[in-house]
């Protein structure tokens, strides 16, 4: 008896370091691997589907963040995909303004890195402003950025 009881020492011990590891996961630690979502870049939203997997991420640069003017704010928005059919597409780079009292925003860029090495450039610098779609992806980029930066 007097043997197994360091064994059991031992076992709650790797079990509570492991328990508490879990907790303090940090979010770029995707589907059990290390997803670096690049320096400088702020991960604030993760997809999942129905099995708990992790399938797109969207994360701001910091560094990106301008305000325009009061409540209205432009921002860099990365978008990674680890779904299956998205297999050509690396990531997407999407240069977003958002308005934060009236709960709108504008799309004027978007460049999507391909696997390959090319990159596809589509600009809309003229878009005009539209209404936030509740529940969607453009919601998540209005709350992050106007959460974090229109206080």
């Amino acid at each position: 008896m007097k043997r197994i009881i360091p064994f059991i020492l031992l076992g709650l011990v790797l079990c509570s370091f492991n328990i508490s590891a879990q907790k303090k996961e940090p979010v770029t630690a995707i589907n059990g691997k290390q997803v670096a979502a690049g320096e400088g870049w702020k991960i604030f939203r993760l997809y999942k589907d129905a099995k708990d997997k992790v399938t797109l991420f969207l994360a701001y640069q910091e560094s990106s963040v301008v305000k325009i003017t009061a409540g209205t704010f432009k921002a860099w928005i990365k978008i990674k995909s680890y779904k299956k059919d998205s297999a050509s597409t690396d990531y997407t780079l999407i240069s977003y303004q958002v308005k934060c009292k009236t709960r709108e925003i504008h799309t004027s860029q978007i460049i999507e890195y391909m696997i390959n090495g090319k990159k596809k450039n589509n600009e809309n610098p003229d878009a005009e402003f539209e209404e936030v779609v509740p529940d969607s992806l453009d919601e998540d980029v209005f709350i992050a950025i106007c959460d974090e930066y229109d206080k």
